[in-house]
């Protein structure tokens, strides 16, 4: 098997990190003159990494063809959906992807949308998934707003019963209206799903558009195997057996694949063996293999390369606001003292990160890699490689197998090196690499060897930080040259406060703790041993808050408070990632899911799953830990707006500056991460 030390990190599982910077450029660009203007491409752009994050981690097989071929028909009749939900809309198509999942203990139709939704009170973008009426979902489907990123229904546990798992009814296809934004998005859905089944009838077969557009889908997804569902066969008059022999020539589609092509009618006339036929074919596309692979890569690239038109909008925009504000209130955008205090905070935080993910990729890289020893032993042990290989050629049926398959990831995985032991590991490093503080809670030293000596705090520091933080009014600094190097620290010092907390074990089932109720947070958190005292007063002294003074800062949960981020829903997910959970965020991964979108060749199954599982314990710790890093930074942008009097205006111009150059640097990091992939599957 290959050596993991040469499997590049996942792609797709960077999107989330990208989203959250987008996220925070959206808040941004409301504050702009052109705010209107740039809102709409924002969105657009937005909701397809929604999507792609999204369907990377779940299996989506896309049914499409022209409007009025008969995909919500074949739907409708798969799972005994009434007309209400689907109705018959010939010439008249929807206009936003309608995705059909199946649920364990669910007894009914129940319809929801995913939507962008405002938070309340501020400019940021939530998203959610609300569930509305039968008539909403009808009318959204055919007129979705600028918000709505995809309809979904939910249906009885029936053919696939898996969760993850969903057949996704995509608009049709209109040539002539290929440029328009829900077109468009069509597209990508398509090539961000795993397969599609491609909807046609004798009518649309005749159609030289629709051939061109099949033939187009067929070069793109060639290697994922697509399947061809003629409908309305009961009303053929041989049953569509001769378009079936000409779709078949016609595509070269060789004879050992005929499985591909499936005949469709009305259940009552036509029986439904077809059903089962196409439900054994999507099956029997469970793997998405290499070529497609990289199709699918180099698209999520190109939305990338193209996102930079949008990013130059913003950039011009912000640039002519601040000139004027230069020309009309003589003040330049930052202060110089401001902005000395920001860029050694961002220096300082940028060279850290560059350590803690340093290390955390080669405790993982250990651990995957011993993981991949174990599992090649194993396979050969219990001559699990032939069963692995039927699994991803044999279209019987795979769940046993599947299921043999999931639990010996999971074993090998978790073999000697549980979540905690992992985590123990990390902080161990963390130790001895990237050690702050000494026993009584003074400075120790800095990661790169630095003396702590120029970082000495005196009373006249913790004062500036304590008003920094939490004054109501006006400050002004004192000390001002020391405060520098003081703000610099204060990166240091966030990772402090998450490494001593990440070998705690109050928390090691806490990985739905976003979703609990709030009363139920504060007693665990509430639960967690005290950290050394010294630890903490150290860590909070350095951050400025009220409570070192009197020593009321003794556990976990006092932080939290005094940061202003305490239990709370909306806040929980921050918390999650400060006290420790950080390994837990993303580690409930779905294999079955996984194994979807990674399998290459039988005898590299293995290795690219448990890399999987690897890329996404290093997304939970560095995500967490980039998100408090940015709560405590803008904390800081707010005060120094305060304590230095920068104008409101110039405040959030610099803000929107910030947040684009986050979203133009973490862009060209995804697509080095892209082009590595692409050339590890090279």
């Amino acid at each position: 098997m290959t050596a993991l030390k040469e499997l590049p990190m996942t792609p797709e599982l960077m999107i989330n990190e990208l989203n959250r910077k987008l996220k925070n450029l959206y808040s941004s660009i409301k504050t702009l003159d052109k705010d209107v203007e740039l809102e709409e491409p924002m969105k657009n752009f937005y909701k397809k990494m929604i999507l792609a994050e999204s369907f990377f981690n779940r299996q989506i097989i896309s049914m499409t063809g022209l409007q009025g071929v008969g995909k919500s028909t074949i739907v409708k009749r798969m799972y005994d959906i009434p007309d209400a939900y689907l109705p018959e809309n010939p010439g008249r198509g929807e206009k936003i992807p309608i995705l059909i999942t199946e649920k364990a203990d669910w007894q009914d139709f129940t319809c929801f949308v995913r939507e962008l939704k405002k938070e309340d009170g501020t400019n940021e973008l939530g998203i959610q998934d609300r569930q509305i009426t039968v008539e909403e979902f009808h009318h959204k489907a055919f007129h979705p707003g600028l918000s709505d990123v995809w309809l979904e229904l939910h249906v009885p546990y029936k053919y696939f019963r898996n969760e993850y798992k969903s057949i996704a009814v995509l608009p049709g296809f209109e040539g002539d209206k290929e440029t328009e934004t829900w077109q468009e998005f069509m597209r990508h859905s398509l090539k961000m799903s795993s397969t599609f089944v491609f909807v046609l009838n004798e009518t649309a077969a005749a159609n030289k558009e629709n051939k061109d557009f099949l033939q187009e889908m067929l070069i793109d997804f060639k290697e994922a195997k697509p399947i061809i569902a003629l409908s309305y066969s009961d009303k053929s008059k041989d049953g569509n057996e001769q378009l079936r022999q000409s779709i078949m020539s016609d595509f070269r589609i060789p004879a050992t694949q005929d499985y591909r092509v499936i005949k469709t009618g009305k259940v009552s006339t036509f029986g439904n063996e077809w059903i089962n036929d196409l439900v054994t074919g999507i099956e029997a596309s469970n793997s998405i293999p290499k070529v497609f692979r990289m199709n699918q890569l180099e698209h999520l690239d190109k939305q990338l390369k193209d996102l930079k038109i949008t990013l130059d909008s913003i950039e011009e925009e912000v640039d002519i606001q601040s000139r004027k504000v230069r020309i009309t209130r003589d003040q330049d955008i930052i202060p110089s003292l401001h902005k000395e205090y920001l860029d050694g905070f961002q220096a300082k935080r940028k060279e850290v990160t560059q350590q803690f993910e340093k290390l955390i990729k080669e405790v993982l890289n250990t651990h995957a890699s011993n993981a991949v020893s174990l599992i090649s032993s194993s396979i050969s042990e219990r001559d699990f490689n032939d069963r692995v290989k039927r699994f991803f050629t044999n279209l019987g049926n795979p769940y046993k197998h599947r299921y043999e398959f999931e639990q010996l990831i999971k074993e090998t995985w978790s073999k000697d090196h549980v979540t905690i032991q992992t985590a123990q590991k990390i902080n161990e490093r963390l130790k001895l690499e990237m050690t702050l503080f000494n026993r009584n809670g003074k400075i120790n030293s800095l990661p790169n060897g630095e003396t702590a000596s120029e970082y000495e705090l005196d009373p006249v520091h913790i004062q500036n930080l304590n008003a920094l933080f939490s004054s109501e009014s006006s400050y002004e600094i004192t000390a001002k040259e020391e405060m520098t190097q003081v703000f610099s620290l204060i990166p240091v010092l966030i990772l402090e406060s998450m490494k001593w907390s990440l070998v705690d074990h109050e928390l090691t089932n806490a990985s739905q703790l976003p979703e609990q109720e709030e009363a139920e947070l504060q007693k665990k958190l509430s639960s967690i041993k005290p950290a050394p005292q010294n630890i903490i007063r150290g860590t909070v002294a350095v951050l400025g808050l009220d409570a070192v003074i009197d020593g009321q800062i003794d556990t976990i949960p006092d932080i939290l408070n005094t940061l202003g981020i305490g239990v709370t829903k909306a806040s929980a997910s921050i918390a999650v990632g400060i006290l420790g959970g950080i390994s837990l965020a993303i580690l409930s991964v779905n294999i079955l899911n996984q194994m979807s979108k990674q399998s290459f060749a039988d005898e590299h199954v293995a290795s690219q799953l448990i890399t999987t599982i690897r890329d996404n314990h290093f997304r939970a710790y560095t995500d967490k830990f980039n998100e408090m890093m940015d709560y405590v930074q803008v904390r800081i942008e707010h005060s120094l707006r305060k304590t230095t009097n920068v104008d409101r205006e110039v405040f959030r111009l610099n803000q929107a500056l910030h947040a684009l150059n986050d979203v133009k640097d973490y862009r060209k990091e995804v697509r080095g991460a892209i082009d590595d992939y692409l050339d590890y599957l090279v």
